[in-house]
């Protein structure tokens, strides 16, 4: 990695280390009936939703392609911290670990449309039955979907994200699709699916 983009990951994750926990994560330990567990969350950014998870008595291993375990061991006491393993690397080549619960927040659209069948294949096949997915998908409608970023990843249409959960209940659904400022704070136009969803067999 040069140092320009190192810089600037460093800017991402200050920018972000702050951030709300996720509204779907929270409705998800709030209101669905679930057991706590083994979680993954991939692409875990500076960290805010695996502590979350943590501080509500799940063993998390937090992945991202940056090492910023610091990040999350800031927000967790000695015993929180038990419950934490970092696993660094990009998520598309990580080894996968049978789990109750994936989390992908933001981070499953940046994964090459080529590898992302054999990408979600995996997560599927480690996610145990009666297990959840809790994450998003970006639709034909972003803005990045007609832009040089769109060799680098996925975007689906609705029909394909049901698709993807034909062997889970669907417990929320969410298409968002309007103007919203990037973690850079610049404008940018959204089109996202949201999931939650437990997998039945």
């Amino acid at each position: 990695m040069n140092e320009s983009k190192m810089k600037n990951s460093k800017e991402f994750y200050e920018k972000t280390k702050n951030n709300v926990v996720n509204k779907e994560l929270r409705y998800f330990i709030s209101s669905v009936e679930h057991e706590t567990g083994k979680a993954i969350e991939l692409g875990c950014g500076a960290g805010v939703n695996t502590a979350y998870l943590i501080k509500n008595k799940w063993n998390v291993i937090a992945n991202d392609i940056e090492d910023v375990e610091g990040y999350i061991k800031e927000e967790l006491t000695e015993e929180e911290l038990k419950r934490l393993r970092f696993v660094k690397g990009n998520f598309e080549e990580i080894e996968l670990e049978e789990n109750d619960l994936t989390f992908a927040c933001n981070s499953l659209p940046f994964c090459k449309e080529e590898n992302f069948q054999n990408l979600w294949t995996r997560i599927e096949q480690n996610i145990k039955i009666n297990g959840f997915f809790v994450g998003n998908f970006f639709g034909v409608k972003d803005a990045w979907y007609k832009t040089p970023r769109r060799e680098e990843m996925t975007f689906l249409t609705r029909e394909q994200v049901f698709d993807l959960f034909k062997d889970f209940e669907i417990i929320e659904f969410c298409e968002r699709n309007n103007m919203l400022p990037s973690a850079s704070g610049k404008m940018k136009h959204w089109h996202i699916f949201w999931i939650i969803a437990k997998k039945l067999k």
